[in-house]
């Protein structure tokens, strides 16, 4: 009965591993898309820019309205991808020390800084 009961938990592991390895996966295609997005924000704030050097202006204050929102557009995006990373690291069960080293959520120390971490993050 002890072999079935091991049995049943080793499987019980390997399916949550598993939908775990798809939801990370899940999460960072979202961060690759909206980077994509970002960029392309980024390109057009870009255009809109030279098209107002072209047009003789020293500073784009025809397109300002237009900068100022791809701008705005591109902080939340940002703020989205911070979000999904999180989850990310939170399905890795991992947290970022204070040192930007990523280390487990169960560390004591950070293995590059030193510091000291009481409990989980």
């Amino acid at each position: 009965m002890n072999i079935i009961q091991k049995v049943k938990q080793g499987a019980t592991d390997a399916a949550k591993l598993a939908q775990n390895k798809v939801e990370i996966t899940k999460y960072k295609s979202q961060v690759a898309s909206k980077e994509r997005e970002v960029e392309r924000y980024q390109m057009l704030i870009g255009q809109a820019v030279f098209l107002s050097f072209q047009a003789g202006e020293p500073y784009p204050v025809t397109s300002r309205t237009t900068i100022t929102e791809h701008c705005k557009v591109i902080v939340h995006l940002q703020k989205d991808i911070e979000a999904l990373e999180q989850q990310i690291m939170n399905l890795k069960r991992e947290k970022v020390c204070v040192c930007g080293t990523v280390i487990s959520q169960e560390a004591y120390y950070c293995s590059m800084c030193g510091k000291k971490y009481i409990g989980f993050k």
